[in-house]
């Protein structure tokens, strides 16, 4: 059996959300999803839960179309699916950076969207009334590589992301809407993002009733690849 490369590259992108959040007023945090997506003119919805404990857990477990676990925990990705009772580890030397939506989920808990602790320094900002956008810079070390940011905030609320390549071109824009309050932050219900380079497609996320710090049930918490479970070594 393959990795299924489109679920197992959403495995890549959350393991990097999954380390040291500066300032994260969510511990844990327990949303269902639903993600509608076209990419080369081929549709496709994804349905699951995702469990997440700052620093410690990102535990994805999608229903819908196939039963399958992704956990990034302490470095480490493991895919599991249980109906084949096959399991894969996972390393990575290079992890691609962009917007995927449940980073862009937890990223409105921060200020700057987590850019400065990923290296990244604020270049300028521009305001007009309640809508503020600031642009922000890869590390200079990686400006070859990393392009760079801007966030648009309309009443102190996220609601648009976009990301350059080192050229200047637009690579993908995400949109927040639907907002929710959460204490003194205001969650998006509904993000959309499109990508215009590489992997071009659009895609559509709704969050289904997030239940934030909570206790994490038992499956999520001691979740692990059954006993007399093989688990292939994958490289990618």
């Amino acid at each position: 059996m393959r990795i299924q490369r489109r679920f197992f590259f959403l495995a890549l992108v959350l393991g990097m959300i999954a380390g040291p959040l500066p300032g994260l007023p969510v511990k844990t945090l327990i949303v269902g999803f639903e993600r509608h997506s076209v990419q080369n003119g081929v549709s496709e919805t994804t349905r699951g839960t995702i469990f997440f404990r700052a620093q410690a857990l990102t535990l994805v477990h999608i229903q819908t179309p196939v039963n399958q676990w992704m956990l990034h925990r302490d470095q480490e990705m493991l895919i599991y699916y249980p109906d084949e009772q096959k399991a894969f580890r996972i390393t990575s030397t290079q992890i691609p950076f962009f917007v995927s939506f449940f980073q862009a989920f937890l990223g409105v808990l921060l200020e700057d969207f987590g850019l400065t602790s990923i290296g990244y320094t604020l270049a300028r900002c521009d305001q007009q009334g309640d809508v503020l956008i600031s642009h922000w810079n890869p590390p200079a070390a990686a400006a070859k590589n990393l392009g760079s940011f801007l966030l648009e905030y309309q009443a102190n609320r996220l609601v648009r992301v976009e990301l350059n390549d080192p050229r200047g071109q637009l690579v993908s824009r995400t949109l927040f809407r639907n907002h929710q309050p959460y204490g003194n932050i205001d969650f998006p219900g509904e993000i959309l993002s499109e990508r215009f380079q590489g992997m071009k497609g659009t895609e559509t996320v709704l969050f289904i009733e997030p239940r934030f710090n909570v206790e994490l049930p038992a499956e999520a918490v001691n979740f692990s690849i059954p006993a007399g479970v093989s688990v292939k070594e994958v490289q990618w």
